[in-house]
């Protein structure tokens, strides 16, 4: 490797040190101008850092190396920004708790979560992999790695959303899309 390529590195690597700085800074702003200027920086950060990447080693490289390095870079920066906090006081316990969601209701979003969610990451980061990835093995291979990333981010969606049918409408139309794609 010539120094060229250690530079290239060195500078993706900085690039993707912008990303969860950006995304903090996103956070805490309550103007959602300024927080769309920073979700938009820390776009940019990542488009740049793949960029860089794959101007060196390739594309499946490159979705391999952002994935790995955003996520260590963003462990290493909440470590940073965690604080301990311990109560001085005993906590009071409470009997009960608000009420809840109704359990077919949770039944709905758990077997959702387990078959739909499921179906639509797959699908998607299949279509993401045949998109960004030449090689057969590699598609397999970025699908691996991609799937579990966004059927979490489904599976969070899906139950934290109030309107239920928000994420089921999205899953339905990416599964769609992304079947139309591959097929």
């Amino acid at each position: 490797m010539n120094w060229q390529t250690y530079m290239t590195f060195v500078l993706a690597l900085a690039v993707l040190c912008l990303v969860p700085f950006s995304w903090y800074q996103a956070q805490k702003y309550k103007k959602q101008a300024v927080r769309w200027l920073w979700l938009g920086a820390s776009m940019l950060a990542l488009c740049g850092g793949f960029y860089l990447f794959q101007k060196q080693h390739g594309t499946e490289f490159a979705v391999f190396f952002v994935l790995f390095h955003v996520s260590w870079l963003a462990w290493i920066f909440i470590s940073r920004q965690a604080k301990v906090k311990t109560e001085k006081q005993p906590a009071n316990y409470v009997n009960k708790g608000p009420k809840g969601k109704p359990f077919v209701y949770k039944l709905s979003v758990f077997l959702l979560a387990g078959t739909l969610a499921l179906l639509a990451s797959i699908l998607v980061s299949q279509a993401l992999a045949k998109l960004l990835v030449s090689q057969l093995i590699n598609q397999w291979a970025t699908t691996l790695i991609v799937a579990p990333l966004v059927w979490g981010g489904l599976v969070t969606w899906l139950a934290s959303d109030r309107i239920i049918y928000r994420p089921i409408l999205v899953m339905i139309i990416f599964t769609s899309l992304s079947w139309w794609y591959i097929a």
